[in-house]
């Protein structure tokens, strides 16, 4: 909403549908995100060899206050017959979903890059098995018609490279994809 009303210049964010709906804005991708099914070490799924689809509809879930993520989920469950999961908990922040995650026996869908500390922790781990594969770009936003400072966009070539390096970087480590068409998919 600050971009769109000439408040700020640009905005680094996860492409979305409202930015699609916006003729005036236009996206140009860094990366590409992925996210993976969450849970705190310890949680009982992580027990088992291999998860599948029908485990996880059957756990609750902290989810993304979104309509595009509470959608994407539900589609995906749907698809294979199975009922939409319990989503207990709803909210826009991150961190608070990590929190829970970290202290009960909820699932979410979170970015890797956000989580890798937590992983790295042993706090948090990522439930492997299931059909749900998600990724998105991320990048710059602008407004179509906007006359941009020599600042912003010296900050947004630093912006560019640093998420350039990021991602070689994650490819190196096999922790990242190729840039991917889509803005979101789910197998």
């Amino acid at each position: 909403k600050l971009l769109q009303e000439g408040e700020i210049e640009f905005a680094f964010c996860v492409h979305n549908p409202v930015i699609d709906a916006d003729d005036t804005l236009e996206f140009g991708s860094t990366y590409e995100e992925r996210y993976s099914i969450m849970a705190r070490i310890g949680h009982p799924l992580l027990r088992r060899r291999r998860v599948t689809d029908r485990d996880l509809a059957a756990c609750s879930w902290v989810v993304h206050d979104s309509i595009m993520t509470l959608g994407l989920l539900a589609r995906h469950f749907e698809r294979r017959d199975l009922p939409a999961p319990s989503w207990s908990i709803s909210t826009l922040s991150l961190p608070l979903m990590v929190s829970l995650l970290s202290r009960s026996n909820l699932v979410a869908l979170l970015p890797e890059d956000f989580t890798r500390p937590e992983v790295a922790a042993s706090r948090l781990r990522r439930i492997v098995g299931h059909g749900i594969d998600v990724r998105g770009q991320a990048g710059i936003v602008l407004r179509r018609d906007a006359v941009i400072s020599a600042a912003t966009r010296e900050l947004m070539a630093h912006l560019r490279a640093v998420c350039g390096e990021t991602q070689r970087a994650a490819g190196r480590r096999g922790g990242a994809s190729t840039t991917a068409e889509q803005p979101a998919r789910s197998r």
